[in-house]
Protein backbone atom coordinates (compact mmCIF):
# COMPACT_ATOMS: atom_id res chain seq x y z
CA UNK A 1 0.00 0.00 0.00
CA UNK A 2 0.78 3.42 -0.57
CA UNK A 3 1.86 5.53 2.34
CA UNK A 4 -0.90 7.58 2.72
CA UNK A 5 1.32 10.64 4.32
CA UNK A 6 3.36 11.08 1.53
CA UNK A 7 3.01 14.61 -0.69
CA UNK A 8 2.35 14.92 -4.24
CA UNK A 9 3.34 17.99 -6.39
CA UNK A 10 1.83 18.43 -10.19
CA UNK A 11 2.84 20.61 -12.48
CA UNK A 12 0.27 21.75 -14.55
CA UNK A 13 0.45 24.16 -17.72
CA UNK A 14 -3.02 23.18 -18.81
CA UNK A 15 -2.70 19.97 -20.26
CA UNK A 16 -5.77 17.25 -19.58
CA UNK A 17 -3.63 14.13 -18.92
CA UNK A 18 -2.28 15.98 -15.40
CA UNK A 19 -5.27 17.17 -14.31
CA UNK A 20 -6.51 13.77 -14.66
CA UNK A 21 -3.55 12.49 -12.31
CA UNK A 22 -4.57 14.76 -9.95
CA UNK A 23 -7.90 13.72 -9.50
CA UNK A 24 -6.96 10.26 -9.71
CA UNK A 25 -4.44 10.74 -6.76
CA UNK A 26 -7.44 12.37 -4.98
CA UNK A 27 -9.73 10.07 -5.66
CA UNK A 28 -7.27 7.71 -3.78
CA UNK A 29 -7.22 9.90 -1.14
CA UNK A 30 -3.86 10.89 -1.27
CA UNK A 31 -2.34 14.62 -0.63
CA UNK A 32 -1.90 16.36 -4.01
CA UNK A 33 -1.12 19.91 -4.69
CA UNK A 34 -2.06 20.71 -8.17
CA UNK A 35 0.14 23.80 -9.17
CA UNK A 36 -0.97 26.30 -11.45
CA UNK A 37 -3.27 26.14 -14.14
CA UNK A 38 -2.18 28.04 -16.94
CA UNK A 39 -5.59 28.63 -17.98
CA UNK A 40 -6.49 30.69 -15.24
CA UNK A 41 -3.54 32.13 -14.16
CA UNK A 42 -3.47 36.07 -14.57
CA UNK A 43 0.11 36.66 -15.42
CA UNK A 44 0.23 33.99 -18.14
CA UNK A 45 -3.08 35.24 -19.86
CA UNK A 46 -1.49 38.67 -19.90
CA UNK A 47 1.16 37.23 -21.81
CA UNK A 48 -0.94 35.02 -24.79
CA UNK A 49 -3.27 38.32 -24.98
CA UNK A 50 -0.04 40.53 -25.90
CA UNK A 51 1.49 37.46 -28.46
CA UNK A 52 -1.91 37.10 -29.71
CA UNK A 53 -1.94 41.00 -30.51
CA UNK A 54 1.49 41.54 -31.62
CA UNK A 55 3.06 38.49 -32.33
CA UNK A 56 1.22 36.10 -35.02
CA UNK A 57 4.58 34.51 -36.98
CA UNK A 58 5.63 30.77 -35.96
CA UNK A 59 8.89 32.47 -34.07
CA UNK A 60 6.99 34.56 -31.61
CA UNK A 61 4.79 31.74 -30.85
CA UNK A 62 7.61 29.34 -29.77
CA UNK A 63 9.12 32.89 -28.10
CA UNK A 64 5.86 32.84 -26.10
CA UNK A 65 5.70 29.16 -25.23
CA UNK A 66 9.63 29.72 -23.76
CA UNK A 67 8.55 32.41 -21.37
CA UNK A 68 5.53 30.52 -20.31
CA UNK A 69 7.76 27.89 -19.65
CA UNK A 70 10.62 29.69 -17.51
CA UNK A 71 7.66 31.22 -15.71
CA UNK A 72 6.46 29.11 -14.82
CA UNK A 73 9.53 26.82 -13.73
CA UNK A 74 10.30 29.66 -11.59
CA UNK A 75 7.10 29.23 -9.92
CA UNK A 76 7.90 25.44 -9.39
CA UNK A 77 10.75 25.85 -7.50
CA UNK A 78 8.83 28.37 -5.15
CA UNK A 79 6.16 25.62 -4.74
CA UNK A 80 8.76 22.84 -4.51
CA UNK A 81 10.35 24.66 -1.59
CA UNK A 82 7.36 25.78 0.42
CA UNK A 83 5.34 22.36 -0.50
CA UNK A 84 8.19 19.58 0.01
CA UNK A 85 6.56 17.48 -2.11
CA UNK A 86 7.29 14.11 -1.69
CA UNK A 87 7.11 13.49 -6.01
CA UNK A 88 7.02 15.80 -8.60
CA UNK A 89 5.19 15.43 -11.50
CA UNK A 90 5.52 17.33 -14.53
CA UNK A 91 5.12 17.70 -18.67
CA UNK A 92 7.83 17.19 -20.91
CA UNK A 93 9.57 19.71 -22.95
CA UNK A 94 7.76 22.76 -20.29
CA UNK A 95 10.62 22.98 -16.85
CA UNK A 96 13.90 22.30 -16.11
CA UNK A 97 15.33 24.38 -13.80
CA UNK A 98 12.78 23.00 -11.29
CA UNK A 99 13.61 19.15 -11.82
CA UNK A 100 17.08 19.86 -11.20
CA UNK A 101 15.82 21.27 -7.60
CA UNK A 102 13.83 18.37 -6.64
CA UNK A 103 16.89 15.84 -7.95
CA UNK A 104 19.23 17.96 -5.54
CA UNK A 105 16.53 17.74 -2.83
CA UNK A 106 16.07 13.89 -3.78
CA UNK A 107 12.56 14.58 -4.61
CA UNK A 108 10.84 11.75 -6.78
CA UNK A 109 10.54 13.15 -10.44
CA UNK A 110 7.79 11.68 -12.76
CA UNK A 111 7.76 13.01 -16.24
CA UNK A 112 4.33 13.01 -17.97
CA UNK A 113 4.38 12.64 -21.58
CA UNK A 114 0.88 13.26 -24.05
CA UNK A 115 2.77 12.23 -26.85
CA UNK A 116 5.80 11.44 -28.67
CA UNK A 117 9.21 12.36 -28.30
CA UNK A 118 9.28 15.64 -30.58
CA UNK A 119 12.48 14.17 -31.83
CA UNK A 120 10.34 11.60 -33.51
CA UNK A 121 7.48 13.41 -34.54
CA UNK A 122 7.80 15.17 -37.59
CA UNK A 123 4.31 17.09 -37.35
CA UNK A 124 5.70 19.48 -34.96
CA UNK A 125 6.10 22.74 -36.42
CA UNK A 126 8.82 24.72 -34.56
CA UNK A 127 11.28 27.59 -34.73
CA UNK A 128 13.31 26.05 -32.06
CA UNK A 129 12.87 22.46 -32.46
CA UNK A 130 16.25 21.84 -30.95
CA UNK A 131 15.76 23.81 -28.22
CA UNK A 132 12.58 21.78 -27.08
CA UNK A 133 14.64 18.44 -28.55
CA UNK A 134 17.58 19.12 -25.72
CA UNK A 135 14.96 20.25 -23.33
CA UNK A 136 12.94 16.54 -23.22
CA UNK A 137 16.32 14.66 -23.26
CA UNK A 138 17.22 16.35 -19.91
CA UNK A 139 14.00 15.87 -18.57
CA UNK A 140 14.17 12.01 -19.41
CA UNK A 141 17.55 11.68 -17.54
CA UNK A 142 16.51 13.57 -15.06
CA UNK A 143 13.45 11.28 -14.43
CA UNK A 144 13.20 8.87 -11.94
CA UNK A 145 9.64 7.36 -13.96
CA UNK A 146 7.91 8.61 -17.24
CA UNK A 147 4.30 8.15 -17.61
CA UNK A 148 2.99 7.99 -21.39
CA UNK A 149 -0.07 6.73 -22.79
CA UNK A 150 0.65 4.04 -25.50
CA UNK A 151 4.02 2.13 -26.66
CA UNK A 152 3.78 3.48 -29.58
CA UNK A 153 4.94 6.59 -27.38
CA UNK A 154 6.83 4.32 -25.22
CA UNK A 155 9.44 3.15 -28.13
CA UNK A 156 10.39 6.79 -28.43
CA UNK A 157 11.30 7.15 -25.29
CA UNK A 158 14.78 5.90 -24.13
CA UNK A 159 14.62 4.83 -20.30
CA UNK A 160 14.62 2.15 -17.97
CA UNK A 161 11.41 3.23 -16.24
CA UNK A 162 8.67 3.54 -18.64
CA UNK A 163 5.02 3.21 -17.31
CA UNK A 164 2.08 3.18 -20.06
CA UNK A 165 -1.00 3.67 -18.61
CA UNK A 166 -4.09 4.57 -20.85
CA UNK A 167 -5.99 6.88 -19.03
CA UNK A 168 -6.64 7.56 -15.48
CA UNK A 169 -10.16 7.92 -15.80
CA UNK A 170 -12.61 5.68 -14.11
CA UNK A 171 -14.46 3.99 -17.01
CA UNK A 172 -16.34 1.60 -14.93
CA UNK A 173 -18.83 4.36 -13.78
CA UNK A 174 -20.55 4.57 -17.91
CA UNK A 175 -23.75 3.38 -17.98
CA UNK A 176 -24.22 -0.28 -20.39
CA UNK A 177 -23.74 -0.25 -23.95
CA UNK A 178 -28.03 -1.21 -24.15
CA UNK A 179 -29.24 2.15 -23.04
CA UNK A 180 -26.53 4.39 -25.29
CA UNK A 181 -27.69 4.09 -28.60
CA UNK A 182 -30.80 2.54 -30.23
CA UNK A 183 -30.72 -0.10 -33.18
CA UNK A 184 -31.43 1.61 -36.42
CA UNK A 185 -30.25 1.29 -39.93
CA UNK A 186 -28.25 4.61 -40.24
CA UNK A 187 -24.78 4.40 -38.88
CA UNK A 188 -23.36 7.72 -37.64
CA UNK A 189 -20.10 8.37 -37.63
CA UNK A 190 -17.79 10.87 -35.87
CA UNK A 191 -14.02 12.11 -36.80
CA UNK A 192 -12.55 14.65 -34.69
CA UNK A 193 -10.26 16.98 -36.50
CA UNK A 194 -7.42 18.59 -35.33
CA UNK A 195 -3.45 19.07 -36.18
CA UNK A 196 -1.54 17.97 -39.23
CA UNK A 197 -1.55 14.76 -37.24
CA UNK A 198 -5.17 13.81 -36.78
CA UNK A 199 -5.54 12.34 -40.86
CA UNK A 200 -7.78 14.64 -42.62
CA UNK A 201 -6.04 14.02 -45.76
CA UNK A 202 -7.18 10.33 -45.96
CA UNK A 203 -11.22 11.34 -44.29
CA UNK A 204 -12.04 14.23 -46.73
CA UNK A 205 -11.82 11.62 -49.97
CA UNK A 206 -13.86 8.97 -48.45
CA UNK A 207 -16.85 11.65 -47.80
CA UNK A 208 -18.43 11.45 -51.34
CA UNK A 209 -17.98 7.59 -51.13
CA UNK A 210 -19.66 6.31 -48.10
CA UNK A 211 -22.29 4.12 -47.97
CA UNK A 212 -26.16 5.97 -47.98
CA UNK A 213 -27.28 4.54 -44.25
CA UNK A 214 -23.84 6.06 -43.36
CA UNK A 215 -23.75 9.52 -41.71
CA UNK A 216 -20.32 11.40 -41.27
CA UNK A 217 -19.80 13.91 -38.05
CA UNK A 218 -16.91 15.69 -38.16
CA UNK A 219 -15.70 18.23 -35.01
CA UNK A 220 -13.57 20.92 -35.90
CA UNK A 221 -11.12 21.41 -38.86
CA UNK A 222 -11.36 23.33 -42.27
CA UNK A 223 -12.22 21.75 -45.21
CA UNK A 224 -15.43 20.40 -44.73
CA UNK A 225 -18.10 23.38 -45.88
CA UNK A 226 -18.49 21.79 -49.45
CA UNK A 227 -20.51 18.26 -48.60
CA UNK A 228 -24.16 19.41 -47.74
CA UNK A 229 -24.68 15.78 -45.72
CA UNK A 230 -22.19 16.06 -43.20
CA UNK A 231 -22.32 17.90 -39.95
CA UNK A 232 -19.24 19.98 -38.98
CA UNK A 233 -19.74 21.22 -35.77
CA UNK A 234 -16.75 23.30 -33.45
CA UNK A 235 -14.89 22.30 -30.43
CA UNK A 236 -16.85 21.74 -27.19
CA UNK A 237 -16.61 21.39 -24.02
CA UNK A 238 -15.62 17.71 -22.68
CA UNK A 239 -19.24 17.24 -20.92
CA UNK A 240 -20.44 18.22 -23.90
CA UNK A 241 -18.83 15.95 -26.11
CA UNK A 242 -18.94 13.07 -24.02
CA UNK A 243 -22.78 13.42 -24.73
CA UNK A 244 -22.70 13.76 -28.29
CA UNK A 245 -20.10 11.17 -28.22
CA UNK A 246 -22.64 8.36 -27.06
CA UNK A 247 -25.16 8.94 -30.11
CA UNK A 248 -22.15 7.47 -32.79
CA UNK A 249 -21.74 3.74 -34.03
CA UNK A 250 -18.45 4.11 -35.15
CA UNK A 251 -15.56 6.11 -34.63
CA UNK A 252 -12.52 6.64 -37.11
CA UNK A 253 -8.76 8.18 -35.91
CA UNK A 254 -6.49 7.44 -38.91
CA UNK A 255 -4.10 9.25 -37.43
CA UNK A 256 -0.27 10.04 -38.10
CA UNK A 257 1.14 9.85 -34.37
CA UNK A 258 -0.77 9.70 -31.11
CA UNK A 259 -0.25 8.88 -28.10
CA UNK A 260 -3.48 7.20 -27.24
CA UNK A 261 -5.18 9.55 -28.37
CA UNK A 262 -8.23 10.17 -25.71
CA UNK A 263 -10.93 9.64 -27.60
CA UNK A 264 -9.84 6.36 -28.59
CA UNK A 265 -10.18 5.21 -24.70
CA UNK A 266 -13.74 7.23 -24.31
CA UNK A 267 -15.00 5.69 -27.45
CA UNK A 268 -14.01 2.33 -26.27
CA UNK A 269 -15.48 2.82 -23.03
CA UNK A 270 -18.56 3.36 -24.06
CA UNK A 271 -18.60 0.52 -26.43
CA UNK A 272 -18.40 2.52 -29.43
CA UNK A 273 -15.90 0.77 -32.73
CA UNK A 274 -12.91 2.66 -33.12
CA UNK A 275 -11.16 1.94 -36.84
CA UNK A 276 -7.77 3.16 -35.99
CA UNK A 277 -4.43 3.26 -37.60
CA UNK A 278 -1.59 1.62 -35.92
CA UNK A 279 0.28 5.15 -35.16
CA UNK A 280 -1.63 5.23 -31.47
CA UNK A 281 -2.14 2.76 -28.49
CA UNK A 282 -4.27 0.79 -31.04
CA UNK A 283 -1.24 -2.17 -30.70
CA UNK A 284 -1.57 -2.40 -27.35
CA UNK A 285 -5.66 -3.19 -27.34
CA UNK A 286 -5.66 -5.26 -30.54
CA UNK A 287 -7.28 -8.28 -28.13
CA UNK A 288 -10.58 -6.19 -27.60
CA UNK A 289 -13.19 -7.16 -30.11
CA UNK A 290 -14.38 -3.65 -31.17
CA UNK A 291 -11.07 -1.89 -32.30
CA UNK A 292 -10.34 -2.40 -35.83
CA UNK A 293 -6.35 -1.14 -37.19
CA UNK A 294 -6.49 0.76 -40.97
CA UNK A 295 -3.47 1.49 -42.81
CA UNK A 296 -3.20 5.09 -43.51
CA UNK A 297 -5.10 5.39 -47.00
CA UNK A 298 -8.48 6.21 -47.92
CA UNK A 299 -9.09 3.62 -49.83
CA UNK A 300 -7.95 1.25 -46.91
CA UNK A 301 -10.29 3.50 -44.74
CA UNK A 302 -13.55 3.44 -47.24
CA UNK A 303 -13.33 -0.45 -47.18
CA UNK A 304 -12.87 -0.38 -43.25
CA UNK A 305 -16.11 1.28 -43.29
CA UNK A 306 -17.37 -1.00 -45.77
CA UNK A 307 -16.94 -3.90 -44.62
CA UNK A 308 -17.31 -3.53 -40.54
CA UNK A 309 -19.16 -6.43 -39.38
CA UNK A 310 -22.31 -6.01 -37.44
CA UNK A 311 -21.43 -6.61 -33.55
CA UNK A 312 -23.54 -8.13 -30.98
CA UNK A 313 -23.74 -6.43 -27.91
CA UNK A 314 -22.35 -9.14 -25.87
CA UNK A 315 -19.25 -8.27 -28.03
CA UNK A 316 -19.58 -4.45 -27.12
CA UNK A 317 -19.92 -5.51 -23.32
CA UNK A 318 -16.88 -7.67 -23.47
CA UNK A 319 -15.09 -5.13 -25.32
CA UNK A 320 -15.74 -2.47 -22.64
CA UNK A 321 -15.18 -4.95 -19.67
CA UNK A 322 -11.72 -6.08 -21.26
CA UNK A 323 -10.46 -1.84 -21.57
CA UNK A 324 -11.52 -1.67 -17.65
CA UNK A 325 -9.64 -4.53 -16.73
CA UNK A 326 -6.51 -3.36 -18.78
CA UNK A 327 -7.02 0.05 -17.38
CA UNK A 328 -7.36 -1.12 -13.85
CA UNK A 329 -4.08 -3.10 -13.87
CA UNK A 330 -2.26 -0.13 -15.07
CA UNK A 331 -3.43 2.21 -12.28
CA UNK A 332 -2.39 -0.18 -9.72
CA UNK A 333 1.17 -0.77 -11.23
CA UNK A 334 1.38 3.34 -10.98
CA UNK A 335 0.31 3.52 -7.83
CA UNK A 336 2.66 1.05 -6.65
CA UNK A 337 5.65 3.05 -8.71
CA UNK A 338 5.42 6.29 -7.21
CA UNK A 339 5.63 4.77 -3.87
Amino acid sequence: MINKSSKFLIVDYGNWLSSDIFHFLNANSLHVKYSINIQYNFLFRLIRLFFTIFGRRNHFHDFRRLLEFFLLDILSIFQIIFYRPNTFFFLKDQILLSVFLAKILRIKTVCIFGNRHIRYDYHIKSSFRKIYIGLEDLQISLSDLIICESSFVKKSIKHKNVLVIHSFEFFSCINSVEKLRSNNDVKNILFVDGDARKGREFVIPIIPHLPNNFKMTVINGVGYDKFKDLIHLPLMSKPLFLNLLDSFDLVIIPTWSDGGPRLFFESLARSIPVIISSNSACPDLFSIPIVFPVPLSSNSLLRSIRELPPIAINTKIFSKKSLVDIIRTQQLNFLNSIQ
